[in-house]
């Protein structure tokens, strides 16, 4: 069965197993992220250095101001969901001409994801007031760093091999340490 739509450029790498249908409940919200980055959005746009830093700062107060109904609630409420959304459109409005294909004019694609970063959000909370009931929101917060140490892999699992007889052997670290 062949399909009739054409998927979005990136969408694999914001949510990778989920296969891609006009019906799914992130694509409305895509076109139209999509639609106001290609349009009043694309001043937005204009400095981003998006080969290098896989990475593309947005200024809050327009991003939240883009038409698209439901957005600041879903950023506040559904931030995972919300930002896939938001990289999604920044992929296709960054590599791709209207139709969804890749423009061959453009920088290529990367081929990794690129991480939208909101700057200035409204609501910032201080680290005291950082509490359980805002699990699963999108927050700011301010704070002074105390200290810092270099960053350590998280080990979730180990797998084992036997150079005798080639057996593999998985084990669990419930700590995150070896």
């Amino acid at each position: 069965m062949s399909r009739s739509y054409r998927v979005p450029l990136g969408w694999s790498y914001y949510l990778p197993g989920e296969e891609y249908t006009p019906t799914h409940v992130l694509a409305p919200t895509v076109k139209d992220l999509t639609a106001w980055f290609r349009g009043a959005g694309a001043p937005l746009l204009n400095e981003v250095d998006y080969t290098s830093k896989h990475r593309v700062e947005l200024e809050w107060e327009p991003l939240r101001h883009n038409g698209v109904e439901g957005f600041q609630w879903a950023v506040e409420n559904k931030p995972q969901e919300a930002l896939a959304a938001i990289g999604i459109a920044l992929f296709s409005a960054l590599f791709s001409q209207g139709n969804g294909a890749q423009d061959p004019d453009m920088v290529p694609a990367p081929t990794r994801r690129i991480t939208p970063r909101i700057l200035h959000y409204q609501d910032v909370l201080s680290m005291k007031y950082l509490k359980s009931n805002r699990i699963g929101k999108f927050v700011s917060i301010s704070g002074t760093v105390v200290r810092v140490s270099t960053i350590r892999p998280m080990l979730l699992s180990v797998k084992f091999f036997c150079q005798k007889c080639n057996a593999e052997t998985e084990q669990l670290a419930t700590d995150g340490k070896f």
